[in-house]
């Protein structure tokens, strides 16, 4: 303004309508977003500029896209953070220049067709959709020998172990078998990682403490990859299945 700087103003649209702007989770949790500022001064005069801002990460930013159980990735995947709750399925192609990572609780099959180009990051990590990444410092109550008997409490608590299935592929039949450390309600479910589908083998049915063992008539599912997943209360463990012609 060659009349001075009083009389300034400030927007994010170019209809000076947005004085202000919300951050969107995504945009958390990238930490660097690039803003577009409009200014205009007493005279009508309007200008822009980009500004690079640097947005701090916020508590819940880390899950901001997991609310999908099962996401399918194909063609050219844009560069970005795709996390979901259950699994990720990709064919797609990620270009050079270009990051992708991929983050998934239970499961990440990266099928034929699928290619990370020369020049390209491509990440992929199991965990839960809503683990934070790192923390600073610990706190003198996790390191403490109550925080320790807890967490040695909880180990012992675990209801579910040794989850196996065979045979592996398999074709008619496939026999599951896991144990219980104490009596508890089990759901059992198979779910196809291409497509999402889910068959219920075992729906809230109490079981005993001990060795346990069924056989799962595959005969009528389709050829592909499946996850079996057995839970108990909280508790969840999965492993995974291929059924073949």
């Amino acid at each position: 303004d060659n009349c001075g700087q009083g009389g300034l103003q400030y927007s994010f649209s170019p209809d000076f309508s947005s004085p202000s702007m919300t951050i969107g989770c995504r945009e958390q949790l990238q930490g660097l977003v690039e803003m577009t500022v409009y200014v205009r001064d007493a005279a009508g005069n309007t200008s822009m500029c980009l500004v690079d801002q640097l947005v701090p990460p916020h508590p819940e930013s880390e899950t901001c896209d997991c609310d999908n159980e099962h996401l399918e990735l194909g063609d050219q995947i844009p560069a970005d953070d795709y996390k979901a709750s259950g699994t990720i399925v990709s064919t797609g192609q990620v270009a050079s220049g270009d990051t992708v990572m991929l983050k998934a609780a239970e499961l990440i099959t990266l099928q034929p067709g699928f290619t990370a180009v020369a020049g390209s990051y491509f990440a992929a990590r199991i965990d839960s959709c809503g683990t934070a990444a790192g923390s600073e410092g610990v706190s003198q109550e996790e390191t403490s020998p109550e925080s320790r008997a807890e967490e040695n409490q909880e180990q012992k608590d675990i209801t579910i172990t040794n989850l196996e299935a065979w045979p592996n592929p398999f074709g008619g039949q496939l026999n599951v078998g896991f144990e219980l450390t104490r009596s508890a309600s089990i759901d059992l479910a198979l779910t196809a990682i291409h497509g999402g589908r889910t068959s219920m083998l075992l729906s809230g049915v109490q079981m005993a403490e001990g060795n346990h063992q069924l056989t799962v008539d595959g005969s009528r599912l389709p050829a592909g990859v499946y996850v079996l997943t057995l839970k108990a209360g909280n508790e969840r463990v999965i492993t995974r299945v291929v059924r073949v012609h």
